[in-house]
């Protein structure tokens, strides 16, 4: 709707349908924010049409405004608003930052349980917050009220899981549909959604939830962005599923020669945040990987070589991991069980094209070797 600046705080307003439906007050010194909705929000409206000067302070100049805060009529800044769900998660963090950096006005969707200090992260890059949840549907139709771009990279595995309240279905399916319904009746002009590898393809309940939530997107009428990166290598290269650099140790699923195009969260935060704007990302589906294929085993001789060191590997067979995913008894045990047999089966993704479009300098994996060890010795002194 608009904003007014004063010389104790900045006053933000935003509408729908002609009706102010959120007011967002900001301490210009401290950066402390306060939020009204509804009713409230009119009031506050109303009572500022009426008699601005009678704020503390009077009105300030607009030329005292700084430029990232001001808002057009329709409450998106100069390059629209973004709404990031999963913005305290470590891709949708990067996302937020970069999308700020872009010169973006960036909202993050925390949920209540959200950490304290992740909120407060997200507020020192310059993101405002709003709480919501995807198993709320009216929180979601406030959050994307007014909003330029959805996008998302939420999920509640790993770290979220909790079954029956916070769990596949509940989030990464129906939750994820829920905020595609949000976003079509707010008219949001884009829809970001992460996504994972075509290759990543055998039966399991995230899987059919992500493609599920694919097929959704597609037939919603959105102008839509499917991000579809391969093994992550801050998680798949980590002691979090047995790769464990700083002790020279790896687990290794299957025989270990099938390549992967191991990329970095960096990156498809990278790919995301250029996906809100990039005309060759609308209506598009973008496979994602590294710079280059790499097996498993060559990975391991890469971080061999930079660290100095052998590594002693450990190797868990195809078949034990079809077994382990069969006997698994909740959907994400299962879940895990299966994208290790994909692992297994190797994940290979050109992506030549995709950089014609979007460009991005791609992390390879000798570089992250060289960070992750580097962190090593440091943390050693």
């Amino acid at each position: 709707m608009g904003s007014v600046a004063y010389r104790s705080f900045l006053v933000r307003a935003w509408e729908h349908g002609g009706v102010p439906v959120r007011v967002l007050i900001e301490e210009v010194q401290s950066g402390r924010r306060s939020e009204v909705r509804g009713t409230e929000a009119r009031r506050v409206v109303e009572a500022l049409a009426i008699a601005p000067a009678a704020s503390a302070g009077g009105i300030r100049e607009s030329s005292e405004v700084p430029a990232e805060a001001s808002m057009d009529r329709d409450g998106n800044g100069g390059n629209g608003m973004v709404l990031v769900v999963g913005a305290t998660g470590m891709v949708g963090t990067e996302i937020c930052r970069l999308l700020v950096a872009q010169g973006m006005q960036v909202r993050g969707l925390v949920r209540q349980q959200s950490s304290h200090e992740k909120v407060e992260a997200l507020r020192g890059l310059g993101v405002e917050t709003v709480v919501g949840d995807l198993r709320d549907a009216a929180s979601l139709e406030v959050a994307c009220a007014n909003e330029k771009a959805v996008v998302t990279t939420v999920s509640s595995m790993p770290f979220a899981y909790e079954a029956g309240v916070n769990d596949i279905a509940t989030t990464d399916l129906e939750g994820t549909k829920r905020l595609i319904d949000a976003a079509r009746t707010a008219g949001v002009d884009r829809f970001v959604f992460t996504s994972f590898s075509k290759n990543i393809d055998l039966d399991m309940p995230l899987g059919n939830a992500k493609r599920a939530v694919e097929d959704h997107l597609m037939a919603s009428g959105l102008t839509y962005t499917i991000l579809r990166p391969s093994y992550f290598m801050e998680v798949w290269l980590s002691p979090a599923v047995g790769f464990d650099a700083a002790n020279a140790k790896a687990t290794i699923y299957g025989d270990g020669t099938a390549p992967i195009s191991w990329i970095s969260l960096g990156d498809v935060a990278r790919f995301a945040a250029r996906s809100v704007t990039a005309s060759r990302a609308a209506n598009a589906t973008l496979e994602l990987g590294g710079p280059e294929a790499i097996s498993p085993s060559a990975v391991v001789r890469i971080f061999e070589r930079v660290g100095g060191r052998p590594f002693e590997t450990q190797h868990v067979p195809e078949d034990a991991l079809a077994a382990q995913a069969a006997a698994a008894t909740d959907p994400m045990s299962r879940s895990f069980s299966t994208l290790m047999r994909c692992y297994a089966r190797g994940d290979a993704i050109p992506m030549t094209d995709v950089l014609e479009g979007i460009p991005v300098r791609l992390t390879s994996v000798e570089a992250y070797a060289e960070r992750v060890l580097g962190m090593v010795v440091a943390g050693a002194r």
